[in-house]
C-alpha cells in the first residue's frame, strides 16, 4: 500500500503513486467509471522512469514495458480517494 506521492523500491525497480483519481461517472465508457491510480515505475539507482500506467480500482492490468522492468501485471485491490492511497501487488 502506498499513499499518493509515496514510493517504494526493491532491487532494480521502484514504484511511485503519482496521483489518485476519483471515478467520473459522466466520462467516456472505460476506466474513467472507476477510481484510478497513476503508477510510475522507475530505476531506483538513477531515477530514470521506465513507464507510467493508470490502473482502475479492483483490476489486474498489464504493465507497459514489462520486458524492461521484469513485472507483467499490477493488481489493484483497493483505492481510497478520500485518504489518497492504493493497495496493490506486482506479478510476473
Amino acid at each position: 500500500m502506498l499513499k499518493q506521492g509515496g514510493s517504494s523500491s526493491s532491487g532494480n525497480l521502484g514504484v511511485k503513486i503519482t496521483n489518485i483519481l476519483e471515478a467520473e461517472p459522466c466520462g467516456h465508457v472505460g476506466i474513467e467509471y472507476s477510481r484510478r491510480a497513476n503508477f510510475q515505475f522507475f530505476n531506483p539507482a538513477n531515477g530514470q522512469v521506465f513507464c507510467e500506467n493508470t490502473v482502475p480500482d479492483k483490476a489486474n492490468w498489464g504493465i507497459t514495458r514489462a520486458d524492461k522492468i521484469g513485472v507483467d501485471v499490477i493488481g489493484v485491490r483497493d483505492i481510497s480517494t478520500a485518504e489518497k492511497w492504493a493497495l496493490f501487488d506486482l506479478r510476473r
